[in-house]
């Protein structure tokens, strides 16, 4: 995959995934479940993994460690994707990104993930996630992950205990599903346009 290529489509997932109320109106979203490797889109686009750059990303992600999916912050500031198997290898490739998670199923992830580490799960990081898609584009919506993942290419059942021991410190934090509120039109939504206008007066009045 071209660099920054990955980075560019979960950075469109994620700008989908904000605007979308769960479950989703829009008649074109269809329901999807699937399991795969979690991957960062980091290790995606450099085509080797971080912490073992031996291994090319989309031929062994059975070999990615869970620590470089969640304990560097490049990996997790990149977002996660859902890998398929090729039934024909592409480029000496044996994978591709089937679905980007978007900020807020990435934000699920890294939880199970975590979750999964805290269990003694080393690599190769395997989840069943449900959500909505279009069919055309890799953005998945409304994602929530089943509780039994694979790690070490054994299944690994996580509790909710298991789950809140590693959830982040919010009043909001979920167990097992994440929502996406649509946001208002008013308010954070405008803050950037109206900084930048803002800061354009300041420069002319100042000529």
């Amino acid at each position: 995959m071209a660099p920054f290529l990955a980075l560019a489509f979960a950075l469109v997932a994620s700008t989908v995934n904000s605007a979308t109320t769960c479950p989703p109106t829009d008649a074109t979203l269809k329901p999807v479940t699937f399991t795969g490797y979690v991957m960062d889109n980091f290790c995606i686009d450099m085509g080797t993994m971080v912490d073992n750059p031996t291994n090319k990303t989309l031929v062994a992600p059975q070999l990615h460690s869970i620590h470089c999916l969640i304990d560097l912050e490049p990996c997790i500031k990149s977002q996660y994707a859902m890998l398929e198997k090729l039934a024909t290898p592409i480029n000496d490739t044996l994978y591709a990104v089937k679905y980007q998670l978007g900020a807020d199923g990435s934000a699920l992830a890294l939880q199970y993930a975590k979750a999964a580490k805290a269990k003694s799960g080393m690599r190769g990081f395997t989840a069943t996630v449900s959500g909505f898609s279009d069919g055309k584009s890799l953005a998945l919506q409304c994602v929530s992950l089943a509780k039994t993942v694979n790690v070490d290419g054994k299944d690994l059942a996580l509790t909710d205990a298991d789950l809140a021991a590693v959830a982040p410190m919010t009043p909001a934090t979920t167990m097992a599903t994440t929502t996406t509120v649509a946001p208002k039109t008013s308010g954070a939504a405008t803050t950037p346009i109206t900084a930048v206008m803002a800061l354009t007066s300041l420069v002319w009045a100042l000529m």
